[in-house]
């Protein structure tokens, strides 16, 4: 006769985990040390010959280069028609909140630092409104696509037929603002410079920047300069000629207040940053070597509600936890020890992707490894895209019988799992089915276009695994980046986060 079990079930209910890194928490650092877009980044580039063109998709050699020393992202080449830009897709912010943007970058110059002879198109930096950008929640890259020459490569609505009917880079509905810098020399005006802060919308100059004159070192330096804006309630400082300890310049720009009155005052909202670039006939490289996003906001990669654990009938450990939402999470990691010291407990070799949803997660694990009765502790540790962690726990099961056989495990549905992720070739979706349903499996790209379909047809309540080979629907290898994978089924919509590294 079996012994009786006796179960200890503990739930840990908790707050909103942060880790407090002083005045500001960091959004993203990117050094674009780099020979393909890193994880978070949307990096695409075109060359073409007109407005209206498509154009070639510039090659990861084209994006990222170096001068003998560490590599750096490249924005705009040579003389034509070439546009790019760069979007952190891991994260919002809010724009009217307090943050503070650094950047170094190289504009205006060519490669070999020559001064340019007929001027360029400039850069920008862009806040775009996520609500006007996203599908399914997620930053569309299909939204974002900037056009060629005078408007630097960033997106915009509005003015349809600027400079030409059918130009690239419109999006209906589309909001957002840009730090503009911009320059040429002619005749007129010899390297006159401009740092504008532009509304995307109609892509009206607020009045608001910094005009100059004559050439002041900014952008014809022997080096790369770094700038920063830094934001609290609408008003931004824009600081520049660092010198080692200080910024040497700077002025503000009440972004709630702009001269011109058909440009929109800033007004709260959820942003994506990018920055963009495009040359439009002339001859120059705009170069970036870092952005560094901070913010005052705490950051909230995971909101927990709860971390449990029971034993189940078969006398295994079967662990729960509930987030309320989730951001820029990477996944969870299971530990078991028979103290509550977590210093002498063993990691399960267990890596369970999040979902990175903002709706309620239930995630499930069963420990089926136990082989003795005793009793045992489980902490719960989950990682950010960035490596940081946090440790939940410990919880506490007894088991008083041996386990004699496999646990039930019960079905989630949707998709569960995804592993390895980040992979390269293969990786395996594991995904459940509760009731009789059609279900589809497709793989996005940052674009929003589907690439490929894992699977489309009828299933049987149950758990299920399909496996993508990282190309797409005509057998073609997919490029290294952030992918997006949807499931539905029935009415039910599961989605997740890939990474493919080559």
């Amino acid at each position: 006769m079996r012994a009786r079990i006796f179960v200890v079930t503990c739930v840990m209910l908790l707050g909103s985990v942060t880790a407090l890194l002083g005045v500001y928490s960091t959004i993203f650092e990117q050094d674009f040390n780099v020979s393909a877009p890193p994880t978070g980044w949307s990096i695409q580039g075109y060359n073409g010959s007109s407005h209206t063109s498509t154009g070639t998709a510039k090659t990861n050699a084209n994006l990222f280069k170096n001068d003998g020393g560490d590599n750096y992202l490249r924005l705009t080449e040579d003389a034509g028609y070439n546009r790019a830009w760069a979007y952190y897709n891991a994260g919002k912010f809010d724009v009217m909140g307090k943050w503070k943007l650094t950047a170094e970058v190289r504009i205006g110059k060519t490669h070999n630092g020559d001064e340019i002879t007929n001027g360029a198109d400039g850069l920008c930096f862009v806040f775009l409104d996520a609500s006007t950008v996203e599908t399914l929640g997620e930053l569309d890259m299909s939204k974002v696509e900037g056009g060629y020459g005078e408007f630097e490569g960033a997106p915009r609505g509005g003015l349809p037929n600027t400079p030409v009917n059918g130009a690239k880079g419109y999006h209906d509905g589309l909001r957002g603002f840009s730090c503009e810098f911009d320059h040429y020399n002619n005749s007129g005006e010899l390297f006159r410079e401009y740092i504008h802060w532009v509304d995307l919308n109609d892509w009206q100059h607020s009045g608001l920047g910094l005009n100059l004159d004559t050439d002041t070192g900014f952008y014809y330096n022997d080096g790369w300069e770094r700038v920063q804006l830094e934001a609290d309630a609408g008003i931004i400082t824009f600081s520049y000629n660092w010198g080692g300890s200080s910024y040497a310049n700077s002025f503000q720009m009440d972004t709630l207040n702009p001269p011109n009155t058909n440009c929109d005052d800033l007004y709260s909202f959820d942003a994506y940053f990018g920055i963009c670039g495009a040359t439009g006939g002339q001859t120059a490289y705009h170069e970036v070597r870092l952005l560094k996003m901070e913010t005052d906001e705490e950051v909230l990669p995971l909101e927990m509600s709860s971390f449990s654990a029971i034993a189940t009938n078969d006398n295994y450990a079967a662990l729960q936890w509930v987030t309320y939402a989730e951001t820029n999470m990477s996944g969870f990691r299971i530990y078991r020890g028979t103290n509550d010291t977590f210093e002498a407990s063993i990691d399960l070799n267990v890596f369970i992707d999040a979902a990175n949803s903002s709706q309620t997660t239930t995630y499930r694990f069963v420990d089926s490894e136990i082989d003795e009765i005793g009793s045992y502790y489980y902490w719960l540790q989950s990682e950010d895209l960035g490596g940081a962690t946090n440790l939940f726990g410990p919880v506490n099961v007894v088991i008083s019988d041996p386990p004699t056989t496999t646990p039930d495990i019960p079905v989630t549905q949707g998709i569960s799992n995804v592993y390895p992720n980040p992979f390269n070739p293969n990786t395996t979706v594991k995904f459940g089915i509760l009731s009789p349903n059609h279900t589809t499996i497709e793989i996005y790209n940052t674009r929003g276009q589907i690439i490929r379909t894992l699977t489309n047809q009828h299933y049987l309540p149950g758990e299920y695994t399909v496996t993508w080979d990282g190309k797409d629907n005509l057998g073609k290898a997919c490029s290294s980046g952030v992918y997006s994978m949807q499931m539905v089924s029935g009415k039910t919509v599961s989605s997740r986060k890939l990474v493919l590294m080559k």
